[in-house]
């Protein structure tokens, strides 16, 4: 074998690594504009550049943002910018996962939110600059969920098996074949009562043939021409995981064990190896603080914070406690604090902090979160429990998960209270949870990460993925045959016609005994 890879100069070929055998591949990772979600695809970005693969991330630059494009291009990741997105823009999408009160309000704000994620013009320059790659100079393309109607953009122009989709809401993944299950936003565990398994089967599980609508009308918002019969007009089969890869940033544990299918691979978060180093002032702030005696604050990239809800955890945690306070607080959403006199010994306010060398500081004893699966996972990484502030989307799920299996408090925004803060705090430092997020951080530990990815992508790139696509999509059944209707149809036809012969041999047989006893005692009299 390796006689017949050597060229006649006695050369390995170029494209190959004559130590490890393996194939040079390029990729692209495409970014969505939600910071959180551009971590993962740098991860493994820098695993694939560490194995000599060339890689490209296409993606938006946030306005404020110091991630795109410094992080990746620090890790030798080539940037390509796809769009400006002005903080204008992102304070839309804060302001609508605000204030949800009902089902109904989370719904509309949904739709609302991936509107305006889909129709943003970085959205349309992200496919355009799709559109004028070579689909044929490029092994694989990494697409981050939530940009997905880019992801029909390369299946349209590159085929359907150049592309893995990097995926992070769990409770989207619906489990085939199907069983009781929580669905995305259902307020249950997966230990489900009569009601809420009605409730899940009548409200929650149509949800997801929603999300497929509303993903059919996004994308003809992008692309007039779209045709659906060109994803084999079931579109969710493509993004979870039936038809293509799909990478679930998480573990069995924080999630719920279900049933999954080949494709869909639970690879844990993946962390870049090269974390960038805290600020000099924040580290000098740091310097003096005690073990366990700082609680992190961060909302996000988008989550919106009142002024109400500011003071409150800010009074909460300052005030009525021993603890001081890091808060990573956007520009944007600074004038919830406009008149409020912070003490710099006790509150270090920034507009951006690296989450992950944060978390991993000894004075940190606790994080309130806005519940992004993202930053979740990462301080139980870290073993700091959680007090969660869900706004929307798989948040709500993601602080019900926290709760329910004791790695934290989950608190509504519009719960947000100073006594209710307070309250959370003294929980969390009594130690109520420490036990089980030391549990989960070793689960989070033992997933893979970027290097079972980049296992994957090697894998998926030199043989395809049509070997782990059902036979139910590869052969295009049909619903009777899915639920195995017609052999069900069959078996109770046949027990209907050997029930109808049992009765009537029975009969006959019956018949048959009383006649011969008639006749028998018809000769006795005789």
């Amino acid at each position: 074998r390796e006689k017949q890879r050597v060229n006649p100069e006695g050369v390995l070929p170029p494209e190959e690594d004559g130590t490890l055998g393996r194939r040079k591949l390029s990729v692209l990772l495409v970014a969505s504009m939600y910071i959180g979600h551009q971590f993962p695809l740098i991860a493994l970005g820098e695993e694939l550049v560490r194995r000599g693969h060339h890689v490209v991330m296409l993606g938006p630059v946030t306005e404020g943002s110091s991630v795109l494009p410094k992080l990746p291009e620090s890790v030798g990741i080539k940037f390509i910018e796809s769009g400006k997105i002005p903080q204008t823009d992102m304070r839309k999408v804060s302001k609508i996962g605000a204030n949800v009160t009902s089902f109904l309000h989370m719904l509309l704000n949904a739709w609302k939110s991936l509107e305006i994620n889909t129709t943003q013009d970085y959205a349309v320059f992200t496919r355009r600059a799709v559109e004028q790659m070579n689909g044929s100079e490029w092994d694989y393309a990494v697409v981050d969920i939530s940009i997905g109607p880019v992801i029909y953009t390369i299946f349209k122009l590159w085929g359907a098996d150049k592309a893995m989709i990097n995926y992070s809401p769990l409770p989207l993944l619906v489990p085939l074949p199907p069983w009781p299950f929580p669905a995305m936003m259902a307020p249950f565990s997966d230990n489900m009562s009569f009601w809420n398994r009605l409730a899940n089967s009548l409200i929650y599980y149509p949800m997801h043939k929603t999300g497929e609508l509303l993903a059919i009308h996004l994308i003809k918002l992008m692309d007039p021409e779209f045709n659906v019969s060109e994803v084999d007009g079931n579109m969710m089969t493509d993004v979870l995981g039936v038809k293509n890869p799909v990478l679930l940033n998480t573990v069995i544990g924080f999630a719920y064990p279900k049933t999954i299918l080949p494709l869909q691979h639970y690879v844990r978060p993946m962390y870049i190896k090269k974390q960038p180093k805290l600020a000099p002032d924040l580290q000098d702030w740091l310097k003096g603080k005690p073990k366990l005696s700082v609680v992190y604050i961060s909302m996000g990239s988008t989550a919106e914070l009142t002024p109400l809800m500011a003071q409150a955890l800010l009074g909460g945690v300052v005030a009525e406690t021993e603890y001081s306070v890091v808060w990573a607080l956007r520009e944007s959403n600074r004038d919830t604090l406009e008149g409020v006199d912070l003490d710099p010994e006790r509150v270090f306010l920034a507009g951006w902090i690296v989450q992950y060398s944060l978390l991993q500081h000894p004075s940190i004893a606790m994080a309130i979160l806005h519940c992004g699966i993202g930053g979740v996972q990462e301080a139980l990484y870290h073993q700091i429990p959680v007090i969660c502030l869900p706004y929307g989307f798989d948040q709500f799920d993601t602080a019900l998960r926290l709760e329910t299996q004791g790695l934290g408090i989950r608190m509504l925004p519009k719960e947000v209270s100073r006594e209710k803060v307070v309250k959370a705090v003294t929980r969390v430092k009594l130690g109520e949870f420490s036990r089980k997020v030391k549990r989960m951080s070793k689960l989070l530990r033992s997933g893979g990460g970027a290097e079972k990815v980049a296992d994957l992508l090697e894998l998926y790139a030199e043989v395809g993925h049509h070997h782990g696509v059902p036979a139910f999509i590869k052969y295009r059944w049909s619903w009777m045959q899915y639920y195995n209707v017609d052999v069900w149809v069959v078996m109770v036809v046949i027990l209907v016609i050997v029930g109808w012969v049992s009765v009537r041999l029975s009969r006959c047989c019956c018949g048959s005994c009383c006649r011969c006893k008639h006749s028998s005692n018809k000769t006795k009299q005789d």
